[in-house]
C-alpha cells in the first residue's frame, strides 16, 4: 500500500513465511483505517481513507474569447 520508504521501526508490517507481504508507514496509517482479516488462503488487507479527498479545480482559460 505504501510507496514511501522508511525504517521498519516506523512501519506496520505483515510477514508470511519469512516474506514481507504488506507495509504501511506511520504517516499513511494516520490517514487510513486498515483492517487485517484472516482468510482460508491467508490474510486480506483492506484500507480506507478517513477523510474524503478534495479536488480543487480552476476555471479553464478562455482561448477564443466568450462564445
Amino acid at each position: 500500500m505504501c510507496r514511501r520508504r522508511g525504517p521498519l521501526e516506523e512501519t506496520t508490517t505483515l510477514w508470511r513465511n519469512g516474506l514481507l507481504v504488506f507495509a504501511l508507514c506511520d504517516r499513511c496509517s494516520a490517514s487510513h483505517d486498515v483492517v487485517f482479516s484472516p482468510t482460508p488462503a491467508g490474510v486480506e488487507v483492506r484500507a480506507r481513507r478517513r477523510n474524503p479527498v478534495e479536488l480543487v479545480t480552476q476555471e479553464a482559460p478562455r482561448v477564443h474569447g466568450p462564445r
